[in-house]
């Protein structure tokens, strides 16, 4: 995967690695550069600047900004039929357009742009099949209108979003598998959004409990924890214990309860 210790050769099936794990990789390392993807017919790229998601884009395109603009009332049929003819003449981004043209407002575009990139990953985040390379401190076209999203906060909805108990054993640890907090890395801020759910299992790892006996412990459906702990570990935040450790003794409860504080306080202090 590294040559000389520092150019990244990342390339490969999609169904070996997985693009949750890919993207996760790509963006806890700060990577900056475009990881390009293909499946059948189907091409797309998704440009990281720092390990940050600054664009992405997919041929043929399901999520047309114009479109979307459209659907969300910010423009009128009459008004995208004016950008895409000046689109067709020139061939530019018709987002940089539609705000020189003043029809919307640049902080409006960059808000729509941020829904077409996030929509355009999570389909992308669902492919079981195809090839993917990463092309590191290179992007092949140069965007106006860039946006900045967390790959944790992506990868989290993405598995939200499946609904399918075979997708999310795929990439599961073995049951009685143990998991422990991962603290975040001092090279990397991380802005992530947890739902109350997520908060309830994350306060159930830790390092001693299987996962087994966090699905028994929770108050919520066995797919709902699956997918939760699934998203947890792809996006970075926990991760398997190789050696599991002796559950503390009731006697030892407030050294452990100062541990805990100390873990917690570190966690949220990188946030």
């Amino acid at each position: 995967m590294w040559q000389d210790g520092r150019a990244l050769d990342l390339q490969g099936n999609i169904e070996r690695f997985g693009l949750p794990e890919i993207f996760q990789f790509l963006a806890s390392n700060r990577k900056t550069g475009t990881l390009a993807l293909q499946s059948g017919k189907t091409t797309a790229a998704i440009y990281l600047k720092e390990g940050i998601v600054i664009y992405a884009f997919c041929s043929p395109n399901k999520n047309r900004i114009g479109e979307i603009a459209e659907r969300s009332g910010k423009i009128t049929r009459n008004q995208l039929d004016e950008a895409l003819k000046i689109q067709k003449k020139t061939h530019r981004r018709l987002g940089e357009i539609l705000v020189e043209l003043e029809i919307i407002e640049r902080s409006e575009m960059e808000e729509l742009v941020k829904f077409q990139v996030k929509e355009t990953i999570y389909s992308l985040l669902a492919w079981e099949e195809g090839i993917f390379k990463f092309y590191e401190n290179r992007f092949p076209t140069e965007e106006k209108i860039t946006v900045s999203l967390s790959a944790e906060n992506i990868i989290l909805e993405g598995v939200r979003r499946i609904d399918e108990l075979s997708r999310i054993k795929i990439t599961l640890p073995p049951l009685n598998s143990v998991l422990v907090l991962e603290t975040a890395s001092d090279r990397r801020r991380r802005d992530i959004m947890l739902e109350a759910d997520e908060w309830n299992i994350l306060a159930s790892i830790d390092g001693y409990t299987t996962i087994n006996e966090i699905l028994e412990k929770v108050a919520i459906g066995r797919l709902e924890a699956l997918k939760i702990i699934q998203g947890l570990i792809l996006a970075g935040l926990v991760s398997v214990v190789e050696n599991k450790g002796t559950r503390p003794t009731t006697s030892h409860f407030e050294s452990m309860m100062k541990q805990l504080d100390d873990t917690v306080t570190k966690f949220i202090s990188k946030l």
